[in-house]
């Protein structure tokens, strides 16, 4: 599953550092898009980066990245933002079985790769094994949709992100 890592400007050459840092030790076989406007200057044969047009601005940045994300080809993909590193060695056990519930259920938008749901009020679906515990949250809970490492279907990532 592609990776997607928005940034901005600023940022563009520590966030591609960054993940080529941290994607090498822990996902050597990520492949992994950071998302900006400029052209960086710090050069990655790992990280690759696509513009989103000219900046223009936070206020219109929402806007950008849904267009972003209209056209792009891939139904499932990871969305993260680039000040979250990878700071330890990834499971792709747990990423294969989350591509593939992606794809055979339509029903289910996000997958939080991240443990920040489990701190808010959910209940548990499914223990799939000792590593993958499948949790919903409760519909009432605050903070149900995150921008943090979270694998997405296209369409439910469009619904929210308007």
């Amino acid at each position: 599953m592609k990776i997607y890592s928005v940034t901005s400007d600023k940022q563009v050459n520590q966030s591609i550092e960054m993940h080529e840092h941290f994607m090498k030790k822990y996902w050597p076989t990520a492949d992994i898009n950071v998302l900006g406007y400029k052209k960086p200057t710090y050069n990655s044969n790992f990280v690759k980066f696509d513009s989103m047009g000219v900046d223009m601005g936070i206020e219109k940045q929402m806007q950008q990245i849904y267009e972003y994300f209209l056209n792009l080809k891939e139904p499932q993909f990871i969305f993260c933002s680039d000040d979250m590193p990878v700071t330890r060695p990834i499971d792709l056990e747990v990423i294969d079985y989350t591509e593939e519930l992606l794809k055979k259920n339509k029903m289910i938008g996000r997958v939080g790769l991240t443990s920040d749901n489990v701190r808010r009020p959910h209940m548990e679906v499914a223990k799939v094994s000792d590593k993958i515990i499948l949790i919903e949250n409760h519909h009432n809970a605050m903070y149900k949709l995150s921008g943090t490492w979270s694998a997405w279907n296209r369409d439910y990532f469009l619904l929210y992100l308007k």
